[in-house]
């Protein structure tokens, strides 16, 4: 089984050098494992707007790269959206590196998939609810997690995910809260926020389903605490 990619993309704000999005791509399902990103008090800021600047990723190898034509029966879905990388032009189209893509049922990625893009962004876009909000989403790829694959040129098969998953961790005054959502890939009725708290469970759970380590970084002590329980509300 060939090694994963791991991928950071960085843009240059001012004299720093900022991390745009990271992600793990497996070879083998042609689809990024998780895709991670934050933020914070750069990340936040909207300076621009929406630059469609479809290409393929060129951190990655020719050989998976995919092209940017539309997927045959889905939309390509962003991972990391366009909306959460507003801070930079550059940044902002680096979202739309295939790389961020994945084939989402329509309905699916403008419905209740958008629904809970904007309970994050409304969490990360604001300097009240947290000084830094982590974010690490993806689609499932494990085996048994897959919903098809989606034929691409040149013999390329690409991983369709049975669902997808968001991992939250929201730190304010030195103080951590974190918090889990899993969707099955489909259509859904339309709903509020307040409805996505049928799909939101702890960061342990959401560990269990996906296999994932999300938030690894942190003190182990700490993480034990944070990760084992959740409060909907608070991201209301």
């Amino acid at each position: 089984r060939p090694a994963n990619i791991f991928v950071s993309h960085f843009t240059k704000v001012g004299n720093k050098d900022i991390m745009t999005y990271c992600y793990e791509f497996d070879r083998t399902k042609m689809h990024t494992r998780w895709v991670a990103y934050r933020f914070d008090a750069i990340t936040r800021e909207s300076n621009t707007s929406r630059s469609n600047a479809w290409s393929d990723d060129p951190a990655l190898p020719e050989a998976y790269r995919i092209g940017t034509g539309y997927f045959s029966g889905y939309d390509r879905g962003h991972i990391c959206p366009s909306a959460d990388r507003l801070y930079s032009r550059e940044a902002n189209e680096q979202t739309f590196y295939m790389s961020n893509m994945s084939p989402q049922i329509g309905t699916f990625n403008a419905g209740a998939w958008e629904k809970l893009e904007e309970l994050v962004r409304d969490c990360g876009r604001s300097s009240t609810f947290a000084d830094t909000v982590y974010v690490v989403k993806g689609g499932t790829i494990a085996d048994g997690q897959i919903k098809t694959y989606m034929a691409r040129s040149s013999s390329m098969d690409i991983a369709v995910p049975k669902y997808y998953f968001v991992a939250l961790l929201s730190v304010k005054d030195g103080s951590y809260s974190s918090i889990g959502f899993l969707m099955e890939h489909k259509a859904y009725p339309d709903m509020d926020k307040k409805d996505l708290s049928e799909f939101a469970m702890s960061i342990d759970k959401l560990e269990s389903i996906t296999g994932i380590n999300f938030f690894s970084n942190l003190p182990e002590t700490t993480e034990e605490a944070v990760e084992a329980s959740y409060v909907f509300s608070k991201w209301l």
